[in-house]
């Protein structure tokens, strides 16, 4: 009996001296959504820099009173894989970022010393000190680029550095004429961002904030993740190369004219798949920003589901202010994938500018105003895309009072705001259901290639006429290619022309 009193009393003691169980293990963070866990999660971050290791927290739910500042290499995960930790902030002021990681530019700073064409591999900088092989470069130029009015530039690795010369892992995306402009040139360390098993959210959604940002970062993944009320991003990436966003959901990015569930603000290679987005004005949206690093290049969006449904920063329907869209891109992108997403009652199915853009077996769903729409740019490529009304679809035509709201008037929309030249391509695609037109271009200044489409329409009395295709005040003589489509009407109505073209004016 003495000797099981003296082991209970020892097994007590070394209780005792253990530290207290804390979520993350370290600093006391409490984790209870209520407690302020912002000093003890800093600490913990600092320790976790400064050792090499991770940043884990256990999957709770951290109270955040103040937005956190990251620099350098970063790492955040749950200590419970598929289990999510959560940070949460408060409201938090206009334009304020809940989470901001930052790779800082390092001391060198120089120019480009000649001109150099697209598709080189190397560059001639003022000097050279301090660059090494794996760094980040942004090359920012005084000269404006041709679409969306940001200044040119772009965002490379360095392959190796000999002299004044540096051998870039990718091709140059733009020609440079020094001394005619003037090219920046900053370097960033090669650090990444890792993102695993971590919720952001705010306490509400109004005050136009962001959750996540992620600056200059090499290699940067979020993934498993939940983003929650930033409404004007839920993630904001800045010239970053080689980025996966995947296997997450954001939500409540709904203000109006800007709300996005991920913008990606130049950089190369950004990589978005299996990320489900509710209440968001948009997904995705690639862009330049300013005089920063130029248009944001290579972005592939795809296997993603949008929902369109909700509410904008003024509690109005987003769909009946005209503001929801699923996918879209600014004037400063370029070689963009949009492919096999499924987007449900926007607006706007997917919204084109830039050049160079792709947008491939893709389903858009519900009610829609448009499901395709060429805003603005030149070489659009739309490939085998299906646009499905739903119930509207299977309306008997004729037995409703008038046609149903908030479907679309046409399939494809080609804007006059997109250029004068290059191309717009809609090959291979499909709809059951629109009120109208097939194909509508307003002061079309692209050659058009139309081939092997097949549109369905909805008519509800004898009066009503359909036209499969209609360019409309072209800007300038165009070449069309336009056969092999295909033209279904439901209800009592008839095709007027398959084909309407008025003569170009000049402007």
């Amino acid at each position: 009996m003495t000797q099981l009193i003296w082991t209970w009393l020892l097994l007590g003691n070394l209780v005792a001296m253990l530290p207290p169980r804390n979520p993350g293990g370290y600093e006391g963070m409490r984790g209870d959504g209520v407690t302020d866990d912002y000093t003890a999660l800093v600490h913990y971050i600092h320790r976790c820099q400064t050792a090499g290791k991770a940043v884990r927290l256990e999957p709770r739910t951290y109270f955040i009173s103040q937005p956190l500042s990251l620099t350098g290499s970063v790492q955040f995960a749950s200590t419970q894989p598929g289990k999510t930790a959560t940070l949460l902030f408060p409201a938090g002021r206009p334009d304020e970022e809940a989470v901001r990681a930052e790779n800082p530019a390092t001391a060198h700073q120089s120019r480009l010393a000649r001109s150099a064409r697209i598709g080189a591999r190397t560059i001639t900088l003022t000097n050279t000190g301090g660059l090494v092989a794996g760094m980040l470069l942004t090359l920012t130029s005084s000269r404006i680029w041709e679409l969306g009015g940001n200044n040119a530039g772009e965002v490379h690795l360095i392959r190796a550095v000999q002299g004044t010369s540096v051998t870039l892992k990718d091709t140059l995306q733009d020609s440079y004429d020094v001394p005619a402009e003037t090219v920046t040139v900053s370097a960033y360390r090669p650090v990444a961002f890792r993102l695993t098993d971590v919720a952001i959210r705010r306490q509400g959604g109004g005050n136009r904030n962001i959750n996540l940002s992620v600056w200059h970062y090499v290699n940067a993944e979020i993934q498993r993740f939940r983003i929650g009320n930033g409404q004007k991003a839920g993630i904001l990436l800045y010239a970053c190369y080689n980025t996966k966003i995947h296997h997450g959901a954001v939500s409540g990015s709904n203000l109006g004219g800007e709300g996005y569930g991920i913008v990606v603000y130049g950089g190369m290679y950004t990589n978005i798949y299996q990320v489900h987005s509710r209440n968001n004005r948009k997904l995705a949206d690639f862009s330049a920003w300013g005089s920063g690093s130029g248009p944001a290049r290579y972005g592939w969006v795809h296997q993603n589901r949008v929902v369109g449904s909700g509410l904008d920063e003024r509690g109005q329907n987003l769909f009946a202010q005209g503001q929801n869209m699923g996918i879209g891109s600014h004037g400063g992108s370029e070689h963009i994938l949009i492919e096999d997403n499924t987007i449900v009652d926007c607006y706007v199915g997917i919204q084109l500018r830039g050049r160079h853009m792709r947008v491939a077996g893709n389903r858009v769903q519900g009610r829609c105003w448009t499901p395709f729409w060429s805003y603005g740019g030149y070489n659009h490529s739309w490939e085998n895309n299906v646009y499905t009304a739903g119930p509207a679809s299977r309306t008997v035509a004729g037995q409703a009072a008038s046609a149903p709201t908030g479907y679309p008037y046409q399939m494809f929309y080609i804007d006059p705001l997109m250029a004068k030249k290059g191309y717009v391509q809609i090959r291979g695609n499909r709809s059951d259901f629109s009120l109208r037109y097939g194909v509508v271009g307003e002061g079309v200044g692209n050659d058009l290639t139309v081939i092997d489409n097949s549109f369905g329409f909805y008519t509800q009395s004898r009066t009503d006429t359909i036209t499969g295709i209609a360019l409309l005040q072209q800007r300038r003589p165009i070449r069309t290619v336009i056969h092999r489509n295909a033209y279904r009407i439901r209800g009592p109505g008839s095709l007027a022309t398959p084909l309407q073209i008025r003569p170009a004016r000049s402007n």
